[in-house]
């Protein structure tokens, strides 16, 4: 099992493992803490309709349908390593416990075998604590550097979402 990690400088505090696990799976996990409420962090990390305009990765991001505290949002993703990309959709059925946690599951299953993962907060004394964890097997056999390509997706996408928390907040 193969392990990537990532540790930010203090300014940006954003951790990111990634584990490679048998058969071309991944787990992801990352980190952060940002000096700003968990209402903030949480209306950053739902606006759904908003992602591509911090997340850089993200092509796309629409909801397709809400239900009480269910979404199905459909995303395309650009993955990029080195010289290589790669354009990823997924339709995410996601749940919320409101400034708590989101989870999500790709339903489509067309370019990951599974995708699921989830979102947590927690308010600390006038900081939030971010945490994001992900399981991921994609359905193309994966090169031996998915593992630095994942570690480097979630590192950009937490610092993005960090960065629109803080300017959130202020």
């Amino acid at each position: 099992m193969a392990v990537a990690t990532l540790l930010m400088g203090a300014r940006s505090s954003v951790a990111v493992q990634v584990h490679s696990l048998r058969g071309g799976a991944f787990d992801i996990e990352g980190s952060f803490s940002a000096p700003a409420t968990a209402a903030c962090a949480w209306s950053v990390l739902t606006d759904y309709g908003h992602l591509g305009q911090f997340v850089p990765s993200i092509l796309c991001s629409r909801v397709q349908s809400t239900d009480g505290d269910s979404l199905l949002v459909l995303q395309e993703i650009s993955g990029r390593f080195l010289i290589f990309s790669r354009t990823l959709r997924v339709l995410l059925d996601i749940h919320e416990d409101p400034e708590r946690s989101i989870t999500f599951t790709d339903v489509s299953r067309r370019d990951f075998a599974f995708y699921r993962g989830n979102w947590a907060l927690r308010a600390g004394s006038g900081s939030v604590d971010v945490q994001y964890e992900a399981q991921a097997k994609p359905r193309t056999f994966p090169p031996f550097w998915a593992d630095k390509l994942f570690a480097d997706a979630a590192r950009s996408q937490l610092q993005a979402v960090r960065a629109e928390i803080l300017r959130r907040s202020r």
